[in-house]
Protein backbone atom coordinates (compact mmCIF):
# COMPACT_ATOMS: atom_id res chain seq x y z
CA UNK A 1 0.00 0.00 0.00
CA UNK A 2 1.31 2.96 -1.09
CA UNK A 3 0.99 6.49 1.13
CA UNK A 4 0.82 10.15 -1.00
CA UNK A 5 0.64 12.83 1.10
CA UNK A 6 -1.55 15.93 0.50
CA UNK A 7 0.51 19.06 -1.04
CA UNK A 8 0.77 21.70 1.32
CA UNK A 9 -1.52 24.80 1.39
CA UNK A 10 -0.64 27.50 1.80
CA UNK A 11 -1.78 30.15 3.87
CA UNK A 12 -2.10 32.74 1.77
CA UNK A 13 -5.49 31.32 0.06
CA UNK A 14 -7.94 31.85 3.25
CA UNK A 15 -6.80 35.01 4.95
CA UNK A 16 -8.86 37.34 7.48
CA UNK A 17 -9.77 40.69 6.39
CA UNK A 18 -8.10 43.89 7.85
CA UNK A 19 -11.20 44.56 10.16
CA UNK A 20 -11.15 40.80 11.91
CA UNK A 21 -7.19 41.28 12.53
CA UNK A 22 -7.33 42.58 16.50
CA UNK A 23 -9.94 39.30 16.25
CA UNK A 24 -7.41 36.91 15.22
CA UNK A 25 -4.68 38.62 17.42
CA UNK A 26 -2.76 39.73 14.34
CA UNK A 27 0.30 42.30 15.62
CA UNK A 28 1.00 45.75 14.35
CA UNK A 29 -2.67 47.11 13.65
CA UNK A 30 -1.90 50.30 15.75
CA UNK A 31 1.25 50.79 14.80
CA UNK A 32 2.25 54.83 14.17
CA UNK A 33 5.43 54.03 12.54
CA UNK A 34 5.30 55.54 8.54
CA UNK A 35 5.21 53.17 5.68
CA UNK A 36 8.42 55.00 4.42
CA UNK A 37 10.09 53.83 8.31
CA UNK A 38 8.55 50.93 8.44
CA UNK A 39 10.24 49.90 4.51
CA UNK A 40 13.48 51.70 6.09
CA UNK A 41 13.69 48.95 9.11
CA UNK A 42 12.89 45.88 6.69
CA UNK A 43 16.10 47.14 4.46
CA UNK A 44 17.88 47.21 7.60
CA UNK A 45 17.12 43.97 8.82
CA UNK A 46 17.44 42.62 5.55
CA UNK A 47 20.93 43.82 5.20
CA UNK A 48 21.35 42.11 8.71
CA UNK A 49 20.83 38.85 7.16
CA UNK A 50 22.76 39.03 4.24
CA UNK A 51 21.03 41.42 1.85
CA UNK A 52 22.00 43.93 -0.45
CA UNK A 53 20.63 46.49 -2.65
CA UNK A 54 16.78 46.32 -1.63
CA UNK A 55 14.07 48.06 -3.67
CA UNK A 56 10.16 48.26 -2.98
CA UNK A 57 7.85 48.07 -6.31
CA UNK A 58 4.07 48.69 -5.23
CA UNK A 59 1.43 46.54 -6.38
CA UNK A 60 -1.39 44.27 -5.74
CA UNK A 61 -2.37 41.10 -5.33
CA UNK A 62 -5.37 39.95 -7.02
CA UNK A 63 -6.05 36.22 -6.26
CA UNK A 64 -9.02 36.02 -4.53
CA UNK A 65 -9.89 39.39 -2.54
CA UNK A 66 -7.43 42.39 -3.37
CA UNK A 67 -4.82 43.06 -1.53
CA UNK A 68 -2.40 45.91 -1.77
CA UNK A 69 1.04 45.59 -1.14
CA UNK A 70 5.03 45.14 -2.58
CA UNK A 71 7.26 42.77 -3.49
CA UNK A 72 10.71 43.33 -2.20
CA UNK A 73 13.33 42.80 -4.38
CA UNK A 74 18.09 42.21 -3.12
CA UNK A 75 20.55 40.46 -3.64
CA UNK A 76 22.24 37.71 -1.97
CA UNK A 77 25.93 37.22 -2.71
CA UNK A 78 24.98 37.38 -6.18
CA UNK A 79 21.84 35.40 -6.28
CA UNK A 80 18.61 37.57 -6.80
CA UNK A 81 15.93 37.00 -4.26
CA UNK A 82 12.22 38.49 -3.93
CA UNK A 83 10.06 38.49 -0.64
CA UNK A 84 6.11 39.43 -1.81
CA UNK A 85 4.67 41.37 1.19
CA UNK A 86 1.01 41.89 0.97
CA UNK A 87 -1.82 43.83 3.46
CA UNK A 88 -4.42 41.56 4.54
CA UNK A 89 -7.58 42.40 2.33
CA UNK A 90 -9.54 45.66 3.04
CA UNK A 91 -13.46 45.26 3.31
CA UNK A 92 -15.03 48.34 3.02
CA UNK A 93 -11.81 50.13 1.35
CA UNK A 94 -10.96 54.00 2.68
CA UNK A 95 -7.06 55.76 1.66
CA UNK A 96 -6.93 55.08 5.52
CA UNK A 97 -7.62 51.41 6.27
CA UNK A 98 -5.60 50.56 3.25
CA UNK A 99 -2.26 52.26 4.58
CA UNK A 100 -3.35 50.70 8.27
CA UNK A 101 -3.52 47.41 6.28
CA UNK A 102 -0.07 48.38 4.53
CA UNK A 103 1.71 49.15 7.54
CA UNK A 104 0.30 46.39 9.41
CA UNK A 105 2.49 44.16 6.48
CA UNK A 106 5.06 45.63 6.64
CA UNK A 107 5.27 45.95 10.52
CA UNK A 108 5.01 41.77 10.61
CA UNK A 109 7.60 41.45 7.36
CA UNK A 110 10.00 43.53 9.99
CA UNK A 111 9.29 41.46 13.07
CA UNK A 112 10.12 38.24 10.73
CA UNK A 113 13.44 39.27 9.54
CA UNK A 114 14.45 40.78 13.17
CA UNK A 115 13.20 37.08 14.16
CA UNK A 116 15.16 34.89 11.13
CA UNK A 117 18.22 37.45 12.29
CA UNK A 118 18.46 36.73 16.11
CA UNK A 119 17.54 32.94 15.25
CA UNK A 120 20.19 32.78 12.99
CA UNK A 121 22.53 33.50 15.69
CA UNK A 122 22.04 30.27 17.37
CA UNK A 123 21.69 27.96 14.33
CA UNK A 124 25.40 27.78 12.92
CA UNK A 125 24.69 26.91 9.20
CA UNK A 126 21.68 28.81 9.37
CA UNK A 127 20.72 31.44 5.64
CA UNK A 128 17.11 32.85 6.55
CA UNK A 129 17.14 34.25 2.95
CA UNK A 130 16.94 30.95 0.94
CA UNK A 131 13.55 30.58 0.71
CA UNK A 132 13.29 33.80 -1.30
CA UNK A 133 16.27 33.43 -3.77
CA UNK A 134 14.84 33.27 -7.47
CA UNK A 135 15.99 30.46 -9.47
CA UNK A 136 15.06 29.31 -13.33
CA UNK A 137 13.95 31.23 -16.20
CA UNK A 138 10.65 32.00 -14.60
CA UNK A 139 12.26 33.73 -11.39
CA UNK A 140 10.19 31.78 -8.57
CA UNK A 141 11.56 31.35 -5.13
CA UNK A 142 12.73 28.55 -4.15
CA UNK A 143 9.92 28.18 -1.70
CA UNK A 144 7.66 29.01 -4.87
CA UNK A 145 9.08 26.22 -7.07
CA UNK A 146 9.03 23.55 -4.17
CA UNK A 147 5.33 23.96 -3.14
CA UNK A 148 4.63 24.26 -7.32
CA UNK A 149 6.53 21.33 -8.10
CA UNK A 150 5.60 18.92 -4.70
CA UNK A 151 8.85 17.58 -5.31
CA UNK A 152 11.15 18.29 -2.62
CA UNK A 153 14.90 17.17 -3.03
CA UNK A 154 16.07 13.21 -1.02
CA UNK A 155 16.91 14.38 2.07
CA UNK A 156 19.06 13.17 4.31
CA UNK A 157 20.48 10.30 2.16
CA UNK A 158 24.04 11.55 1.94
CA UNK A 159 24.03 11.88 -1.75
Amino acid sequence: MTFVPKKPKPLWEDVPFFEQSRAYGIDGRETEKSIERLKGEICEWLGKVGATGMYFVDGEYQAGSLRHGWRIYFTMSGIPGRIDCAALPVQNETEQKIQKAQKQALYLLRDELKAAYFAALHKPGSVPLIPYLMVGPEEQTVTELLVKSGKFPALGTGE
